[in-house]
């Protein structure tokens, strides 16, 4: 028997969602609470500020546009925040996590995680907690005109801002190593 795709798509309004099954889930507008199955999941919170959880499974979860808070669960996840200022929470896993625009707060939480940044103008400043170098973690970035060295980045290991070209980006745990830290930068061009 071939596997079924289902999508659902909620209101307008605030909607709560528990997810059964392997689904896709679109909410639309309104301060949305999903929850996702054991199995993976496609969620995207549209406008509004939402709690999505992807639970079990390697999900994919959009928090889209409004302050929301995407946490992953078991599973290797893929999290986005889309704009404004976000919270995200890989779980347990290798999972990545991309703020979007705004200033937001990223935990990978165990595994090897990837946290990935767009470099543009007033991308924002995230937060990132729990960086290990140790565990795997590692920082994904794309900005246009990238040269291939990797001598524009400084981290400041007394505040632990992570720039590129004098732009703060991220502020990861004062105290790091700044070897692991730039080591574990890996552009994208």
């Amino acid at each position: 028997m071939e596997p079924i795709d289902i999508r659902l798509i909620g209101t307008e309004q605030a909607n709560f969602m528990q997810l059964n099954g392997d689904v896709g889930y679109y909410a639309l507008g309104g301060n949305d609470t999903v929850y996702g199955s054991q199995f993976n999941n496609f969620i995207n919170g549209g406008t509004g500020n939402d709690s999505l959880n992807g639970g079990g499974g390697s999900d994919v979860l959009v928090g889209d546009v409004g302050n929301d808070t995407l946490i992953g669960g078991t599973g290797n996840d893929y999290l986005t925040g889309g704009t404004d200022k976000d919270y995200l929470i890989g779980g347990s896993g290798s999972d990545t996590l991309n703020g979007g625009w705004g200033n937001d707060t990223l935990i990978g939480g165990g595994g090897a995680d990837v946290f990935y940044f767009f470099l543009s103008q007033n991308a924002g400043v995230d937060q990132i907690r729990d960086f290990s170098f140790s565990e795997g973690d590692r920082i994904k970035f794309f900005a246009r005109g990238l040269a291939d060295s990797l001598n524009q980045f400084n981290y400041s290991a007394s505040t632990g801002n992570l720039s590129f070209e004098g732009q703060v980006f991220a502020n990861l745990s004062t105290g790091l190593n700044p070897i692991d830290v730039l080591e574990a930068i890996q552009p994208t061009y």
